[in-house]
Parts: structure tokens; sequence; C-alpha cells
């Protein structure tokens, strides 16, 4: 083997490591009771993964540490804090949907302190998770918005979340019935999520998945290593 197939191996196996996406998750478990924590072993999320962060409303990180998908502790100082919410717990088949920060009929807003961690310098995209504890499925919502991009999600009290259903914008009427999760994408740095009620709803932050998108050049890197490598075997 010569010099230059030990580069481009090399090349190959860093442009995967970087190119494979780090996942964050968080579930607001409400008062942190057993019913409402994730295990670490347990996989759920529209981006399906185990190794959920369990955040109550004594703060976040309760551990000290925020861990990826792999479970492996995050560097870099990602951090959550909240405003205008309160533990909340109501009962659902999937966990996730179980606590939460109830924000009432009002407003709330959750910030993402992204420190110097990857989401920091590395557009990543937002998943989150909130369900509408009202009783009409017409007019009753919680908007979400992220970078003055608006989002919705509706829903009715007496909804079982047994699975993942989109919302949508820019108007509540986009958003399916019954909807508990909406994403936002090309995002980088500290972020604001706001919440608020719509038609006489309420609020009820559930969790959220940061998950961070390779750069460009990674993946070109990726392409160009994988080409000449199977050209010299060629």
């Amino acid at each position: 083997m010569n010099s230059w197939y030990r580069i481009l191996c090399g090349l190959c196996l860093l442009a995967s490591q970087l190119s494979a996406s780090l996942i964050v998750s968080v579930n607001f478990n409400g008062d942190g009771s057993a019913s409402r924590t994730l295990l670490p072993s347990e996989i759920t999320g529209v981006v399906a993964v185990n190794n959920w962060n369990n955040a109550s409303n004594s703060g976040f990180p309760a551990a000290g540490v925020v861990v990826d998908s792999e479970g492996t502790a995050l560097p870099g100082g990602l951090s959550f804090t909240w405003s205008g919410g309160q533990a909340n717990d109501s009962g659902s088949t999937l966990a996730l949907f179980n606590g939460g920060i109830w924000m009432g009929s009002s407003s709330g807003s959750l910030n993402i302190s992204t420190g110097s961690s990857v989401f920091a310098t590395q557009n990543f995209s937002l998943y989150v998770y909130a369900t509408t504890p009202g009783n009409n499925l017409t007019t009753e919502g919680t908007r979400i918005r992220v970078d003055g991009v608006d989002q919705f999600v509706r829903g009715n009290q007496a909804v079982d979340h047994d699975r993942f259903v989109v919302g949508g914008g820019p108007s509540l009427t986009d958003a399916a019935t019954a909807s508990n999760y909406v994403s936002f994408h090309n995002l980088r740095g500290d972020t604001t999520v706001d919440l608020s009620a719509v038609g006489g709803g309420r609020v009820a932050l559930k969790g959220i998945q940061l998950v961070a998108v390779p750069e460009p050049g990674t993946l070109l890197l990726l392409g160009l290593g994988s080409i000449l490598l199977l050209r010299r075997r060629g």
C-alpha cells in the first residue's frame, strides 16, 4: 500500500466521520416522574434515536451535561432555558408527550444557547414537539416562531398522541388536526423558539431535536475520496 492510498483512506475515514449527523434530543418531562422520562435505550422522535436528554422544570441540563444520540457528552456548553412555563403532565401513549412545559393560554419562549458547540458554527435543523390541549380542532392551536418563520400545530385535549403528525404554516389552517411537531431548517447559532396560543388554545412544549447538517465541503471530500479509491481498486 503506497502513501497516496493511505492518505486517501484517511481522508475517506475523516470525511465519513464528519458527515455523520450530530443529533441532540431533549424530552421535557414535567415533574421528572418515571412515566414521563425516556430511558437511554428508548427510541423515539421524527428523527428516531435513543439517548434523549430529560429536562424537568428544575432546569436543564439537570445532570450538568448534554449527550448526543450516541450517548456521548457534547462539549461546548449547549444549554436551554425557558420563560413563561411550568411543569406539565398529561397522559399519552408516546412517553415524549407525557410531560412538558405548560405555557397555558398565553405564550413563552425556549432559548437555545449553542455556546461553542458544533451548532454554533454548523447549520442545523430543529424539530419542535408541542401540543395544543384545546377543545376546538378548527380554531385552536399553537404558533411556533423561529427566526421570523411561523409554523402551527393544532389538536384536542382528548387526543392520545400515539404517532407523530406534522403541523404547517404560515397559518393555522395549514396545520393538520392533532398535529404535534414542526421543523425548521438552515439554522445556526443561538436560537429562540417563541410559542403562543392561537384562537383560545393552550400551549404545551414537549421536546426538541437539533440535527446538525454536514457542510457541503465535507460531503464533497467524502465523494471525491470514494471515487479515487474506486479507481485505485479498479
